[in-house]
C-alpha cells in the first residue's frame, strides 16, 4: 500500500489503521485477559472447596465417609459438583460429578486445573488417615448461579460501546490536530508564494510553524536573505555604473560640436545618443529594483499620459511621426505613483517612435476603467516575440546597438510596483497595440492597506534624475 504524499493524509490513514487495530486487538487482549483473571479465580474457589473437603474427610472416622457431604458440597443450582476418589480411580463419593470429567481425573496422577467446555475443575491429592485421595471439584459456569461468564461478556460488551466513541474521538482530535499544523504550513507557504520583486523583503514566519519544519523555514529565510542582498548590491554596482558613464557621454557630446568633418560629427552624435539611452535604461532599471513603498498616491492618469504626451511631442515631430492624444471628459483617479506612470507611458510612447518607420501615427488614449493604451499603425509584433517583449535584455535584432532591451522590462516593473499590469497585442488593421492597466475605484481602497509595510526600502525621491 502506497502512503499518500500529504502530511495530513498520511496522518489520517495512520489513525484509520490504528483504529481498526484497536478495535480488534483491545476487545480480543480485554477478553483473554478478563477469562484468564476468572479463570484464576474459579481455580482459587475450587482449590477452597477442595479443602474443605479434605477438611471434612480428615475430621471423620478412618473409613467412615461423613454423612451429609455430598449435599454440603454439591449445588447443581450453582453449577458446584465433586467427586472423592482413591488412588486407583475408584469413585469413593459422587456428588454429581460428570462421568467425562470423572474418566478423565481417575487418569490424573497429580494435581491438576483444566477446563473442559464451559467447565473448570480441578484434580488435587489428599492423604486422608495415611490413604492418598483424589478430590476433583468442578463449576459448572452454565448453571443458573453461575454468573462469572455472564459478568465477562456483558463487561466485554459495554466496555465496546465505550471504547469504539473513544477510539472515534481519538482519531477526531488527531486529525484536528494534523489539519490545524497543516494549515499552518499551508498559510506561510502563501506568504512564500507572494514573495518577488514586488514584494522582496517578505519572509515566513517560522515561530508559526511545527518545530519539524521550522528550520526549514529559517534556511529558506536566510537564502532569500543572501539573495536579497546580491541582487540589490548588483542594482547598485549597475545603477552606479550607469550614473558614472553619464557624465562622459554628456563631455563627449560636447567635445563633438568642435569635430569639423560634418558627416563624421553626426554619426559619432548618433553613436553617443545610441550609449546614452542605454545608460539611461540601465539607470532607471537599477533604480526600479530598489523601488519599495510610498506607492499609495491617487492621481488623475488622463492627466498624467497628458505629460507623457508633452515630453514626447519634440521627438515626436523631429521624426515625422504623429500623436493623438484621447482623453476622457472628467478625471480617471488611480493609484499608484503619477512620476512612475508618466515615465511608464513615456516608454511606450518611445518605443513606438524607436521601433515603427517614420511617418508612424500613434494614438495615446485613456480608458474609465483606468487604463491607457498607446497604439500604432506600424508593422506589429511578430506573434513569437511578444512573448519575449517584456523579457530584459531580449533584442529582436541583435546588431542594434542603441538597444538594451529594457524598455518594456521597465514598464512591466513599474506595472507590478504599483499593482498593475501590461498587456502587448496587434491591431487587426495593423500595428502594436500596448496596454497599462491601473488599480482604480473600489480596488483602490481594497489594495492600500500601506502598501510601503509590505517593503523594507524607502520609495524613490520624486525629484531624483530617475524622473528628470
Amino acid at each position: 500500500m502506497r502512503l499518500p504524499r500529504s502530511l495530513l493524509g498520511q496522518i489520517i490513514a495512520a489513525n484509520i489503521v490504528t483504529l481498526i487495530g484497536a478495535a480488534l486487538l483491545v476487545p480480543l487482549g480485554s477478553t483473554v485477559l478478563l477469562q484468564r483473571i476468572a479463570a484464576h479465580y474459579q481455580r482459587f474457589a475450587l482449590e477452597a472447596q477442595a479443602d474443605g473437603i479434605a477438611d471434612e474427610l480428615g475430621d471423620s472416622a478412618a473409613g467412615v465417609m461423613p454423612n451429609g457431604l455430598g449435599s454440603a458440597y454439591a449445588n447443581p443450582f450453582g453449577g458446584h459438583f465433586f467427586a472423592v476418589l482413591d488412588d486407583r480411580g475408584g469413585v469413593l463419593i459422587d456428588g454429581h460429578e460428570p462421568k467425562a470429567i470423572l474418566t478423565h481425573a481417575g487418569r490424573t496422577t497429580r494435581q491438576a486445573f483444566f477446563r473442559d467446555g464451559d467447565s473448570y475443575t480441578l484434580v488435587s491429592r489428599a492423604n486422608i488417615h495415611g490413604r492418598w485421595l483424589r478430590i476433583v471439584t468442578t463449576h459448572d459456569m452454565r448453571s443458573p448461579g453461575a454468573i462469572t461468564d455472564d459478568v465477562v461478556r456483558d463487561f466485554v460488551s459495554v466496555f465496546l460501546l465505550i471504547l469504539a466513541p473513544i477510539l472515534i474521538l481519538l482519531m477526531l482530535c488527531s486529525m484536528l490536530l494534523a489539519h490545524r499544523t497543516t494549515a499552518a504550513i499551508r498559510a506561510e507557504a502563501s506568504v512564500a508564494d507572494t514573495i518577488g520583486p514586488e514584494m522582496p523583503a517578505r519572509r515566513v514566519r517560522a515561530d508559526r510553524l511545527p518545530s519539524e519544519v521550522a528550520p526549514l523555514a529559517a534556511a529558506m529565510n536566510g537564502a532569500l536573505d543572501r539573495l536579497e542582498n546580491s541582487v540589490r548590491s548588483r542594482n547598485e554596482f549597475v545603477g552606479n555604473v550607469a550614473h558614472e558613464l553619464r557624465t562622459p557621454l554628456a563631455t563627449i557630446k560636447l567635445g563633438l560640436d568642435e569635430v569639423p568633418d560634418a558627416d563624421l560629427r553626426h554619426r559619432l552624435t548618433r553613436l553617443v545618443d545610441r550609449a546614452g539611452h542605454v545608460v539611461a535604461q540601465l539607470f532607471e532599471l537599477a533604480t526600479l529594483e530598489q523601488l519599495d513603498g510610498a506607492l499609495n498616491e491617487v492621481f488623475d492618469l488622463g492627466e498624467a499620459a497628458q505629460t507623457a504626451v508633452d515630453g514626447a511631442l519634440p521627438a515626436i515631430i523631429a521624426r515625422g511621426d504623429s500623436v493623438a492624444f484621447d482623453a476622457c471628459a472628467t478625471p480617471v483617479r488611480v493609484w499608484g505613483r503619477r512620476e512612475l506612470a508618466v515615465r511608464a507611458i513615456a516608454n511606450l510612447i518611445d518605443n513606438a517612435v524607436r521601433h515603427t518607420p517614420v511617418e508612424t501615427a500613434i494614438t495615446v488614449a485613456v480608458g474609465r476603467g483606468g487604463s491607457v493604451t498607446v497604439a500604432d499603425d506600424g508593422p506589429g509584433m511578430a506573434s513569437a516575440d511578444i512573448g519575449h517583449a517584456t523579457e530584459r535584455y531580449w533584442r529582436k535584432d541583435h546588431s542594434r546597438s542603441d538597444r538594451a532591451g529594457l524598455g518594456l522590462a521597465i514598464v512591466k516593473r513599474v506595472m507590478s510596483a504599483m499593482g498593475g499590469s501590461l498587456t502587448i497585442a496587434n491591431r487587426p488593421e495593423g500595428g502594436a497595440l500596448i496596454t497599462l492597466k491601473f488599480p482604480v475605484g473600489d480596488h483602490v481602497r481594497a489594495t492600500k492597506r500601506d502598501y510601503a509595510t509590505l517593503h523594507r526600502h524607502p520609495g524613490l525621491d520624486p525629484g531624483s534624475s530617475f524622473f528628470s
